[in-house]
C-alpha cells in the first residue's frame, strides 16, 4: 500500500523541495497550492523524475470554505497518510501600522489558523498502526521578536510552540511532530534581496531550499523536535536562548530598520544580492 505525505505550498519554492524529498524516498503526494497549473507542472515533473504517484487539489488556505472544501475532498478520495507537511506561508516586512487589515488577516489565517486546522482535520485520515509524521514550517524568526516583521515572527512562534505542544499530546498515538526552523532561503526576488540587505549575517544564515528540505524529512523522520538546518544558525539558536528577549527585538529592530530605510532610500539595485544556489527540485519562486 502506498505511503501519502500531504504538502500545502507545494508549488512554492520550498514546497516543492519538500516534494521532492519525499518522493525520492518513495513517498506518494497530495500537494495543495492556489495554482492549479503549477501543481500540474510539478506533478509531472515529480511522475517524471521519480515516478511518484501525485494527486492535487487547489486550496486558498487562507479562506476557512476553501479548507474545509478540501477535506470534503480528501474524505471522498479514501486515501490514508503517514504525513503531513504545512509549508504554505506568507510574510510581509515593514512597520506594523503600514500593514493593512487584508494583510493581517491574511497572515494569521495563512500561518496560523490553516496549520491548526490542517493537522486537526487530517488526523481522521491517518493510516492505523503507523507512525504519522507532521512537520510545520517555522522559521528562526520563531526564536526571537522581531520588529518591522512582527506578525511573521510571532506567528513562527505560535508554530514552534504548538509543534512542541502537540508532540506531547499526541506521542502516545504514534503521532510525532517536527517544527522546521530555517533562516533565509532564496524562493523569491524579495527573499533573495531581503538576504542580501542583512549583508554578511543574511549570507552566512541562508540555505537553498533543496538542503533544507532533505534536513526536515531527515530530521523529522528520526523524531527530532526541532529541525534548524545549518551550523551557523544553529549557533544563533543556542545563543538565543541565552539573550534576553528585549535586548533581542532591539538589536533586530536596528538592524531591519537600518536596511529597510537603506533599500527605501536606495532601491534594490544598490544591494548585492547572493545568487541563489539551488540544489535538484529546488528553484526560485
Amino acid at each position: 500500500m502506498k505511503r501519502w505525505f500531504m504538502v500545502t505550498g507545494a508549488a512554492g519554492g520550498l514546497g516543492r523541495s519538500l516534494c521532492v524529498a519525499c518522493a525520492r524516498r518513495g513517498y506518494a503526494l497530495y500537494m495543495t497550492d492556489v495554482s492549479a497549473r503549477r501543481l500540474d507542472a510539478l506533478a509531472a515533473g515529480l511522475r517524471g523524475a521519480y515516478g511518484a504517484e501525485t494527486r492535487s487539489s487547489v486550496c486558498d488556505m487562507t479562506d476557512a470554505p476553501s479548507r474545509d472544501a478540501l477535506y470534503v475532498e480528501i474524505a471522498r478520495s479514501g486515501i490514508r497518510f503517514s504525513g503531513l507537511i504545512n509549508a504554505a506561508g506568507v510574510d510581509k516586512e515593514g512597520a506594523f501600522d503600514s500593514l493593512g487589515l487584508e494583510d493581517i488577516r491574511t497572515i494569521m489565517q495563512l500561518d496560523m489558523c490553516s496549520v491548526a486546522e490542517n493537522i486537526r482535520s487530517i488526523l481522521p485520515y491517518r493510516r492505523e498502526s503507523e507512525l504519522f509524521t507532521i512537520i510545520n514550517v517555522a522559521s528562526q524568526a520563531a526564536f526571537q521578536p522581531m520588529p518591522y516583521k512582527a506578525l511573521y515572527a510571532a506567528g513562527k512562534r505560535f508554530l514552534l510552540q504548538l509543534s512542541l505542544a502537540l508532540r506531547e499530546e499526541l506521542r502516545d498515538s504514534g503521532v510525532y511532530v517536527a517544527a522546521l526552523c530555517p533562516s533565509g532561503m532564496p524562493t523569491t526576488p524579495e527573499c533573495i534581496e531581503a538576504i542580501g540587505a542583512q549583508g554578511f549575517i543574511g549570507a552566512l544564515t541562508a540555505r537553498n531550499t533543496g538542503d533544507v528540505a532533505e534536513a526536515a524529512l531527515r530530521g523529522a523522520l528520526r523524531g527530532r523536535a526541532v529541525i534548524v538546518p545549518g551550523a551557523a544558525n544553529r549557533l544563533i539558536w543556542a545563543l538565543s536562548a541565552l539573550t534576553p528577549q528585549t535586548w533581542s527585538a532591539r538589536y533586530v529592530g536596528r538592524r531591519w530598520g537600518r536596511a529597510l530605510a537603506y533599500r527605501a532610500a536606495s532601491g534594490p539595485a544598490a544591494i548585492p544580492l547572493p545568487a541563489p544556489a539551488l540544489s535538484r527540485g529546488a528553484s526560485a519562486s
